[in-house]
C-alpha cells in the first residue's frame, strides 16, 4: 500500500512509506511529521507529488464544509462548471474541448476540485493534482453547476432526481470512508450540496461541438 492509516491513543497516525509518519489529534489541530531512521530525506517528499497533501485535504474538508470530488473543473462567465465522473467519463476530454472553445476562460482541474459553502454560496477551488491533461491550478470561483458526464451520439442535458444524483456523486466523492465521523459529515455535506444545486447528467459525443452546445443550453443555476 502507498500509506497506512493507524488509530493511536493521542490520535492518528499515517505511516507514508519512505520512512515518512505524520500524526495528528483526533480534532485534526495538530499534527507533527517526521522522518524514522537516519540518511537523507527521500526525493518523494515533494508536498505536491506525495499523497501527503492529498490525505491531509481528504481527512480535513469534511468537518470544515467541504467536498474532494472526482471531477474536472472549468470557467463560463466568471462561474465554475464541475464535470464530475469516474476514470474514463471523459472529465479531461471536456475540459481540454472546453478550452479549446474557450480558451481565454480559466481551468481549475481535469481531475479533482474542491467544493466548500460559504456565506455567499457555494465556492470551487482547483487542486494540485492534475489527471491525463495536467491541468491544476489555483483557481477559486463560485459555482455555477455541477454536470455528471454521460458518453453519448447525440448531445442531450437533463436534471437528475435526488436519488439519481446521490448515485452518482457518491463513487465520485473522495472522503475518508474508514473513520465514521469524518464519513457522516462528508455525507451531510453531500446532501447540502444537493440541496441547494441541480446536478444535471450531460450526455455527449467527444467532437468539438459539446462544449459550445454547453454553453448556449446552460441557465442560471443558484448556488445558496
Amino acid at each position: 500500500p502507498i500509506w497506512k492509516l493507524s488509530d493511536i491513543p493521542s490520535g492518528f497516525d499515517f505511516d507514508l512509506g519512505n520512512r515518512l509518519h505524520l500524526r495528528v489529534d483526533r480534532r485534526w489541530r495538530r499534527g507533527v511529521l517526521g522522518l524514522a531512521g537516519s540518511g537523507a530525506a527521500p526525493k518523494s517528499l515533494c508536498a505536491f507529488r506525495h499523497p501527503l497533501l492529498e490525505l491531509l485535504f481528504l481527512h480535513l474538508l469534511p468537518s470544515r464544509g467541504g467536498l474532494l470530488l472526482h471531477a474536472s473543473g472549468v470557467e463560463h462567465e466568471g462561474r465554475a462548471l464541475l464535470f464530475v465522473g469516474r476514470s474514463g467519463a471523459g472529465k479531461t476530454t471536456l475540459a481540454r474541448l472546453w478550452k479549446q472553445a474557450f480558451p481565454a476562460t480559466q481551468s481549475l482541474s481535469d481531475d479533482r476540485c474542491i467544493l466548500r459553502r460559504g456565506k455567499g454560496g457555494w465556492q470551487a477551488y482547483g487542486t494540485p493534482w492534475g489527471g491525463r491533461g495536467q491541468v491544476a491550478e489555483p483557481v477559486s470561483l463560485p459555482l455555477g453547476g455541477v454536470f455528471v458526464l454521460k458518453q453519448s451520439r447525440t448531445l442531450s442535458l437533463r436534471t437528475l432526481t435526488p436519488r439519481e444524483a446521490i448515485e452518482a456523486l457518491q463513487p465520485c466523492h473522495l472522503m475518508p470512508y474508514w473513520l465514521r465521523d469524518l464519513a457522516g459529515r462528508g455525507a451531510e455535506n453531500l446532501g447540502r450540496l444537493l440541496s441547494a444545486v441541480p446536478i444535471k447528467e450531460f450526455g455527449f459525443p467527444k467532437e468539438a461541438r459539446s462544449a459550445r452546445w454547453l454553453a448556449q443550453a446552460l441557465e442560471p443555476v443558484s448556488n445558496t
